[in-house]
C-alpha cells in the first residue's frame, strides 16, 4: 500500500483480502444493529445516504476517494491517506482546512470489536458520516482552527478534549445517551461497554476533562457526556476562539466558514491568525506549510 500521496492525487484504491473484508462484515453488521438505540441524531441521519452514495454495505469496504469525492460535494471535507497516528498538533492542523486524516488498513481478524489504532472501519464508520453533516462540519473546522500556532501544552489539552467529544463524546438526545465519539461509533465492543452501565460519566468540562487519562490500549473508564453537540462546541471552542478576541476576529472566524472552498481565502485567513498571535516562527518549526493544488495540504 502506498502511504506518501501527493497533492491533487487520486487516493489509491486498495484491494481488500476476504479475511479483511469478513473483519469490515462483522463490525458492519454489529454497530449497525446498535445505531438505532445507541447513536445520535446527526449519525442516524446521515448513516443512510452514505449507503445510498458512498457504497457502505456488509461484504464490501468502500475507498477513500469515494467517500471523500461525497464530502467535498456536501460539506467541503476531503480525506488525506496516512499510514498511522498523527500527534495531535498534525491532525487537528488538517481540520483547519477542512482535511481528515484516514487510515487504509483494517484491524486484525482476531479483535473486530476494538483497535488501539484508527484503521478504515474506524474511519469510514466512526467519522465519515458525522462530516457530511454541515454543522459537526464546521465544529470539526473550528477545532483545528483553534489548534494553529498554540503552545505544545495547550495542543496536548485541547487533543485531550477532542479525544472525549470526537472520538469518545456522548450527549444527551430526548432524554437519552447518545454516542457522536467516532471510536464510539466504528467500535461495538466499546459502545456495548460505554452503555452497560459499568462506565463512569462525567458533565463536560473542558478545563477538567484536559487532565483527564486517556488510554488508548484499551477501553475508557470515563466518558464525558454534554446536553447536545452544540454545548460541547460552545465550551470546548468560546475560550478558544471567541472570548479571547475582538469582534473582528470573531466576524472573520464566522466569515471562514462560508467560504472553506475558496482555499487562496483559507491560507490568508490562517496566515492572518498567525500573525495576530505573533507566530511567524511556526513556518521555520515545520509545522504549517500551504499549498494549493485540487486542495490545501498540511504536512
Amino acid at each position: 500500500m502506498r502511504f506518501k500521496i501527493d497533492s491533487g492525487q487520486p487516493i489509491p484504491k486498495v484491494e481488500y483480502t476476504p479475511e479483511e473484508v469478513a473483519t469490515w462484515s462483522t463490525i458492519f453488521r454489529r454497530v449497525t444493529q446498535l445505531y438505532p438505540t445507541h447513536a445520535c441524531l446527526e449519525f442516524n441521519n446521515m448513516f443512510p445516504v452514505m449507503v445510498e452514495h458512498c457504497g457502505y454495505k456488509e461484504d464490501a469496504i468502500p475507498q477513500l476517494q469515494d467517500v471523500s469525492d461525497f464530502l467535498y460535494g456536501r460539506t467541503g471535507f476531503i480525506l488525506r491517506p496516512v499510514a498511522g497516528f498523527l500527534s495531535f498538533r498534525d491532525f487537528l492542523a488538517g481540520l483547519a482546512f477542512r482535511v481528515f486524516h484516514a487510515t487504509q488498513y483494517i484491524r486484525h481478524s482476531s479483535k473486530p470489536m476494538y483497535t488501539p489504532e484508527p484503521d478504515a472501519c474506524h474511519e469510514l464508520l466512526g467519522h465519515a458520516p458525522l462530516l457530511a453533516d454541515a454543522s459537526f462540519a464546521d465544529f470539526a473546522q473550528q477545532i483545528g482552527l483553534a489548534s494553529l500556532g498554540v503552545s505544545d501544552e495547550c495542543i496536548k489539552r485541547l487533543g485531550v478534549c477532542f479525544w472525549f467529544t470526537f472520538e469518545f463524546g456522548l450527549c444527551r438526545q430526548d432524554g437519552k445517551l447518545r454516542a457522536y465519539g467516532g471510536a464510539l461509533l466504528s467500535s461495538f465492543g466499546e459502545l456495548e461497554h460505554c452503555f452497560s452501565g459499568q462506565t463512569e460519566m462525567k458533565p463536560f468540562d473542558p478545563p477538567k476533562t484536559a487532565l483527564e487519562e486517556h488510554p488508548i490500549t484499551k477501553y475508557q473508564h470515563v466518558y464525558y457526556v454534554s446536553e447536545s453537540i452544540e454545548e460541547a462546541r460552545q465550551k470546548l471552542l468560546y475560550d478558544r476562539l471567541y472570548k479571547n478576541h475582538p469582534t473582528k476576529f470573531r466576524r472573520e472566524l464566522r466569515l471562514i466558514q462560508s467560504q472553506y472552498r475558496n482555499h487562496e481565502f483559507v491560507i490568508g485567513f490562517i496566515q492572518d491568525v498567525f500573525k495576530k498571535r505573533g507566530l511567524e516562527k511556526i513556518h521555520n518549526r515545520g509545522i504549517f506549510s500551504g499549498r494549493i493544488n485540487n486542495y490545501t495540504v498540511l504536512f
